[in-house]
C-alpha cells in the first residue's frame, strides 16, 4: 500500500511537471520544482520518523547502569565466570543530518546525502574473570570511543508504476568515516594492551574501511534495497 501511494504521488508530480504547450516550456517550471519538493518532503519525513523511533526505543542516548553477572556450572566445581560491568553510555545515533536531498520527476533520480556527526560510547571501570579448576584469568576494561562524521551518499534511479508501485532500478552508495578516536584502557592476563587496542580502533579499522570501500558500498547497496522493499510494501 505504501508503495502504491508513493508511486501515485511521484507519477502525479511528474504529470503536473510536464508543460502542456511549447509556450509554457519557456517559462520557469515552478510547478515541477514544487512537485519535486513534495517528493523530497516525503523522504525527509521518513528520516525524521526514523530519528524519533530510535529515540522512543531508548537507543539515543542509550544508558545502562552498572551490573554484576556470574555463572557457574551446577553441581560441578569446574568453571565459574563473573563480571562487573560499569555504567554504559552511547549517544549520537539519532542525530541524522540531511545534508542534501533532491528528486527529479523527469529522470526519476533520487540523491540523498546523510551524515552522523558523532557517535560516542563510554564504559566505566569494568572487570571480568573466569576460573577453570584452580586457575583464574581476568581482565579490566574502561574508556571511550568516538566515531566522527559517518557519511552516506545515495544516488538512486527509481522505477515508478501505479500497478507495481515504486522500486529501485539502480543504486550507487558511498559510505565513509572521517575518523575514530579511541581512549580505551584494556588489561588482560595482567598485561596492559591499551595501546594496541587504541591503535587497532583508531588506525587499523579506518584503514580497512578505506581499502575495502568498494566492497562495503556493494554490501550496503544490497542492504538498502532490501530495506526499501520492506518500507515500500
Amino acid at each position: 500500500m505504501k508503495s502504491f501511494t508513493f508511486a501515485f504521488i511521484i507519477l502525479a508530480a511528474g504529470a503536473t511537471a510536464v508543460p502542456s504547450s511549447p509556450e509554457k516550456q519557456t517559462l520557469p517550471d515552478l510547478q515541477g520544482r514544487t512537485d519535486e519538493r513534495v517528493v523530497t518532503g516525503i523522504i525527509e519525513r521518513m528520516i525524521k520518523e526514523l530519528i524519533q523511533e530510535i529515540r522512543n526505543k531508548g537507543l539515543d542516548p542509550f544508558r545502562q547502569e552498572a551490573f554484576y553477572y556470574e555463572f557457574e556450572l551446577p553441581d560441578i566445581d569446574l568453571i565459574a565466570f563473573e563480571a562487573i560491568v560499569g555504567d554504559l553510555l552511547m549517544e549520537g545515533l539519532s542525530n541524522i543530518r540531511i545534508n542534501h536531498v533532491s528528486y527529479s520527476v523527469f529522470s526519476s533520480r533520487l540523491r540523498l546525502d546523510l551524515s552522523l556527526p558523532l557517535i560516542f560510547g563510554r564504559i566505566d571501570k569494568s572487570r571480568a574473570s573466569i576460573r577453570v579448576f584452580n586457575s583464574r584469568i581476568g581482565g579490566k576494561l574502561s574508556g571511550s570511543v568516538a566515531v566522527e562524521e559517518i557519511r552516506l551518499n545515495i544516488d538512486a534511479r527509481l522505477h515508478i508504476s501505479i500497478i507495481s508501485g515504486a522500486s529501485i532500478r539502480s543504486l550507487n552508495v558511498d559510505f565513509s568515516i572521517r575518523d575514530i578516536e579511541s581512549a580505551v584502557k584494556f588489561i588482560v592476563f595482567g598485561t596492559d594492551l591499551s595501546n594496541q587496542v587504541n591503535y587497532f580502533l583508531s588506525e587499523i579499522i579506518p584503514r580497512i574501511l578505506k581499502e575495502n570501500r568498494a566492497e562495503i558500498n556493494k554490501i550496503l547497496e544490497e542492504i538498502i534495497k532490501e530495506i526499501a522493499k520492506k518500507v515500500l510494501l
